[in-house]
């Protein structure tokens, strides 16, 4: 009977260890970065990189790391401090590497997404923290996993 009732305690707390888990993914889940073309900007700007976040909450310490189509040369990393919920670009700037995050629902721009062929190996590796603080990377935009904090060491 003991054995029974061991089982039962097992399962609940896998089922509640998903539940949270599924929990804590969740605004996670909706943020991802895509290589763009912005048509109507100059040459020096017409490389992008497209942002969503799909929750309702901003997500902090964003670092994108990308690389240019031809392959295998990385992009200078783009660093935000916060990405609010929305749909934006940043496009490439020729002093500064990126330029000013712009709004997509304030801007009228163009925006061509690079989603087949070579543009779908263009973003490399998102890394950010969500509105609880818990740390993910996203991985060529497919692999999502969360990073767990080191230990801080005590003196």
């Amino acid at each position: 009977m003991l054995t029974v009732e061991e089982q039962r305690d097992r399962d609940a707390e896998a089922l509640r260890r998903t539940a949270a888990d599924a929990q804590a993914r969740e605004q996670a889940g909706l943020v991802f970065v895509l290589g763009a073309k912005l048509p109507d900007r100059s040459r020096d700007e017409e490389w992008a990189l497209f942002l969503f976040n799909g929750s309702s909450k901003p997500v902090f310490d964003v670092c994108v790391e990308s690389q240019r189509l031809s392959g295998g040369v990385q992009n200078h990393s783009l660093n935000l401090g916060a990405l609010p919920p929305g749909q934006f670009v940043v496009p490439s700037d020729p002093t500064y590497h990126w330029g000013t995050l712009t709004d997509l629902s304030l801007s009228p721009e163009r925006v061509h997404l690079l989603v087949k062929g070579k543009g779908t190996k263009m973003i490399v590796r998102v890394n950010f923290r969500d509105a609880q603080g818990l740390r993910w990377t996203l991985e060529e935009g497919t692999g999502l996993t969360r990073q767990v904090d080191p230990p801080v060491e005590r003196s």
